[in-house]
């Protein structure tokens, strides 16, 4: 979802002024769902009982999976926000820290290593999740923070899985039928002084697990019929927006919104 907003708010840059993307400020928009399963819980906890410290922080690195070096310029987020969570956004409202950010900036950053050509060499994406208040961010925040040190020690880690579904169980399937995910992204041109921007939207109103059957599937489908595609990307570690433009329209036909426009 991240990656697929930011290809298509860069696209809409790309399009419209024929220039890169400096910045591109993403956030979990909204987020209704009636909890991971077992197997996703089983997933986390297997991360921390099998890589070290050192490996962690190593995959914390925004651009570890990038070809390119990060921009030389600092983030738009302040200190006070680093340490305690909310600040705001002119177009995005109230953000604090996204628990998926640690996963899905390095992919954005990849997509924008591998193709410079629309992005630019100047990009730098992150990640936030929207909140209705100062409180609710500070506690979010902080609360993430809590749980991820208390994930590194084994004996509560093993204590946990003992209260958690198990692979093969989670919640209800009529549990799903509100679910809503939305990510909103914000790009701004990478012009000298430019205050240009284009917003992107992707939406889902379904189970979160459904929407990755969906977007497998279609995936699929793009590297089975887009020939002349799959012979251009020849291989290697790739994300969703390498498989461009069709594979949104592709998603879009399948009832997930993705619209971009100009700000």
């Amino acid at each position: 979802m991240s990656d697929l907003v930011a290809y298509t708010a860069a696209s809409n840059i790309r399009d419209a002024y024929n220039c890169g993307v400096s910045d591109v400020i993403c956030s979990v928009h909204e987020f209704k769902a009636a909890g991971p399963s077992g197997g996703t819980l089983a997933t986390v906890m297997a991360f921390f009982d099998n890589y070290s410290m050192s490996d962690i922080r190593a995959s914390l690195n925004p651009y570890v999976l990038s070809p390119r070096p990060p921009p030389n310029r600092p983030s738009s987020r302040g200190l006070l926000s680093r340490i305690f969570g909310p600040f705001s956004d002119p177009d995005l409202g109230l953000l604090t820290t996204s628990m998926a950010a640690s996963a899905n900036v390095p992919i954005v950053h990849r997509s924008s290593g591998l193709m410079p050509q629309l992005y630019g060499t100047n990009f730098r994406f992150e990640e936030y999740l929207h909140v209705s208040n100062y409180a609710w961010g500070v506690a979010i925040h902080l609360g993430l923070a809590f749980v991820s040190i208390m994930l590194t020690l084994s004996p509560l880690r093993a204590l946990i899985k003992k209260f958690i579904y198990q692979p093969g169980q989670g919640p209800a399937v009529e549990a799903n039928s509100k679910d809503i995910l939305e990510y909103r992204a914000v790009a701004v041109a990478d012009q000298q002084g430019s205050e240009r921007k284009a917003m992107a939207t992707f939406r889902y109103e379904g189970g979160p697990y459904y929407l990755t059957g969906i977007l497998l599937a279609e995936a699929a489908m793009i590297l089975l019929k887009e020939k002349e595609l799959v012979e251009q990307l020849s291989g290697g570690v790739l994300t969703p927006a390498c498989l461009g433009q069709r594979f949104v329209e592709r998603l879009q036909n399948a009832n997930v919104q993705i619209i971009g426009k100009l700000l």
